[in-house]
C-alpha cells in the first residue's frame, strides 16, 4: 500500500534534499527525489507532538481520503508515511509555485489569465464535491 507504518520509512524509498519549497501553518515542505526513479516529490511534515488523539485520527482519514484523489488540478499524494511522532506526506511536486506570489508578482492579471486561473480551481473544486470533500481552506497560496 501506499500508507506505510514502521519499521518502514520514508528515508527507505526517498533521498531528502535541503531544498525548502515552502512552509505553512503545519510546518515545511521540502525537496525529494524517489531513490528508484530520481523524480523529486514535495514531502510535508505534520508533527504529533501536543495533538489531541482526535485531531490525529482526522488528519489520518483525510490523509488516506487523499490517496484516492485522482485530477490533473490537485496535486498528488503519491505516499504517507506515519511513525509515533509524525505523519510524512509525499506529494506530486508542482514547479510553477504559488497563484498567489505569480499574482503578487504581476500585480494584475488580464481577464483571459484570471478566466483560465479561476475555471482550472473551480475544476478541482467540482472535482471534490463530486467525490463528496469539502476543501475548507481555499486560498490562492493552495
Amino acid at each position: 500500500g501506499r500508507y506505510h507504518l514502521p519499521p518502514k520509512s520514508l528515508e527507505d524509498d526517498y533521498e531528502l534534499q535541503s531544498d525548502v519549497l515552502g512552509r505553512g501553518a503545519s510546518g515545511k515542505v521540502i525537496l525529494a527525489r524517489d531513490r528508484s526513479t530520481n523524480h523529486k516529490y514535495a514531502v510535508k511534515t505534520l508533527q504529533f507532538k501536543g495533538v489531541p488523539e482526535s485531531v490525529r485520527q482526522d488528519v489520518k482519514r483525510e490523509a488516506e481520503v487523499f490517496l484516492g484523489m485522482d485530477h490533473p488540478r490537485i496535486a498528488r499524494l503519491m505516499d504517507v508515511y506515519e511513525n509515533e511522532r509524525q505523519l510524512r506526506l509525499v506529494m506530486e511536486c508542482m514547479e510553477g509555485g504559488e497563484l498567489f506570489a505569480r499574482l503578487q508578482r504581476k500585480r494584475r492579471f488580464s481577464e483571459d489569465q484570471a478566466v483560465d486561473a479561476i475555471y482550472q480551481m473551480l475544476l478541482a473544486v467540482a472535482y471534490l464535491h463530486a467525490n463528496r470533500i469539502a476543501h475548507r481552506d481555499l486560498k490562492l497560496e493552495n
